[in-house]
């Protein structure tokens, strides 16, 4: 029985015939409640993408920002499938979020981690996150395998991640793949300056399955024939309010700053990444074993989790966000010093290659 208590809440409703949503605060958990009686059909003005993908999803106490990152995903990608693992020390139960976003078509399995491998240490969380990730592995794999129209790409990245078009940036170099190949490096610069190469297509908003069954594309764009597994650059987005001036307008039920996707829009500069994160495609992908969350095994791409910017058609936005969703509810082995630290982000760039306009296609869609 979870105590209703309010907090500054990251508000994602799904609308359903614009009926307007009561909203249950759970000690921090979000809870879009539909009316019993409406029913959902896609509407006829949405295409139909051309697949659609998974996620291996590990979560402790993050129902605070849960609900935005399954609402943008499922538009942006179109994600459609997804393993949960409920952290052991976790206090909250995101299984009411996660029923509503099923009436919508996300198919969702709930897996309870072992207890007896619950102690907060931040090594024993990370060794759960990489069992976790071979057994969703496996599980994606095989449902695969039984049926080739399931989702065949699948995330490995948190809830405070999400995936972004990786638009050129001016400064950032060449391609290391290019390396010693003059003809690639011609080839790459031309594409840039006469708006041919697909870095430079990104204005159009498309789901990320649209742009990666266009035939024209480099195969840079999510790996090669041997290595089907793609390690994509990170970038911290610190929590500093942007401002709301250059947003689209939004449905009058929402309000732009309480989404951190709206909210926070200056991240960190190319030259101040992360680790990167994983996706697999899981028709090519033979090796179950998880040797690290950053780069999962020798069937992913480099030789760690470091990426060069320039390499991949799509990259992480990592949000801070605010110090109510940082700070989770129960026991937490982070805390103020690391909100701190993760907001001190040395050069700051306005970013506009995130898709702002998701919220209002999430509720056109839904």
């Amino acid at each position: 029985m979870f105590k209703l208590e309010y907090f500054p809440p990251l508000i994602v409703a799904i609308s359903f015939l614009q009926t307007a949503l009561t909203v249950i605060h759970y000690h921090g958990d979000i809870v879009p409640m539909i009316p019993q009686d409406q029913s959902w059909d896609a509407p006829a003005a949405v295409k139909k993408p051309p697949f659609h993908f998974s996620a291996c999803l590990i979560i402790k106490d993050s129902n605070i920002i849960l609900p935005e990152w399954l609402a943008y995903h499922y538009t942006r990608l179109p994600l459609r499938r997804l393993i949960v693992a409920v952290d052991p020390l976790s206090v909250t139960d995101p299984s009411p979020i996660l029923d509503e976003y099923a009436r919508i078509g996300l198919n969702t399995t709930i897996w309870q981690l072992d207890p007896s491998k619950g102690r907060d240490l931040f090594s024993e969380y990370k060794q759960r996150q990489k069992d976790f990730y071979a057994s969703c592995l496996k599980q994606l794999k095989s449902e695969w395998i039984q049926d080739h129209s399931n989702a065949k790409w699948t995330l490995f990245i948190d809830t405070d991640e999400y995936l972004s078009f990786n638009h050129y940036e001016e400064g950032e170099g060449k391609p290391l793949h290019c390396r010693g190949d003059a003809t690639c490096i011609h080839d790459f610069d031309e594409g840039i300056k006469n708006g041919t190469h697909y870095r430079m297509r990104f204005g159009e908003f498309k789901t990320a399955a649209a742009y990666m069954n266009e035939p024209m594309l480099d195969p840079y764009f999510y790996g090669n024939e041997t290595q089907p597994c793609i390690v994509i650059s990170r970038l911290l987005v610190p929590a500093r309010d942007t401002g709301l001036d250059g947003l689209p307008t939004l449905p009058s039920e929402f309000n732009a700053s309480d989404f951190h996707t709206l909210r926070f829009r200056h991240r960190a500069s190319i030259l101040e990444p992360q680790q990167g994160k994983c996706m697999v495609d899981l028709s090519r992908m033979t090796n179950y074993g998880i040797g690290g969350i950053h780069r999962l095994n020798n069937q992913c791409t480099g030789s760690n989790g470091w990426v060069h910017n320039s390499d991949k058609g799509f990259r992480l936005h990592h949000y801070v966000g605010t110090w109510e969703s940082f700070r989770r509810s129960g026991v937490d082995f982070r805390g103020r010093g690391k909100f701190d630290k993760r907001n001190a982000v040395k050069t700051l760039i306005l970013d506009t290659s995130m898709d702002t306009t998701w919220l209002a296609k999430f509720v056109n869609e839904v």
